[in-house]
């Protein structure tokens, strides 16, 4: 399966899962940052007040163990270029 369907996937993963939790997308995601680690803390930017409110309101998203687990597991199967410290990605001609 190639990365970009891989990701897609994990897209709308993402986006569904967001909807049960009444999140959006983004929430979603520094909410599984902050469930990593107790010392993790995401430092998202924007120039918007408004993404600024929904960013915070990630603190109010709650994620079961198995929730975070399923976000690791699907993440897992995306490709990272090894400048974000996954593996060499080779194109195949």
């Amino acid at each position: 399966m190639s990365a970009s369907l891989v990701g897609s996937e994990m897209c709308i993963r993402d986006r569904d899962m967001a909807r049960e939790k009444n999140a959006t997308p983004a929430q979603l995601s520094l909410a599984w940052v902050l469930c990593k680690k107790p010392w993790i803390v995401p430092i998202p930017g924007t120039r918007k007040l408004e993404r600024l409110r929904e960013n915070a309101g990630a603190a109010d998203v709650v994620l079961t163990p198995s929730e975070v687990s399923a976000l690791d597991d699907a993440l897992n199967t995306i490709p990272v270029s090894e400048v974000f410290g996954g593996s060499r990605i080779v194109k195949k001609c």
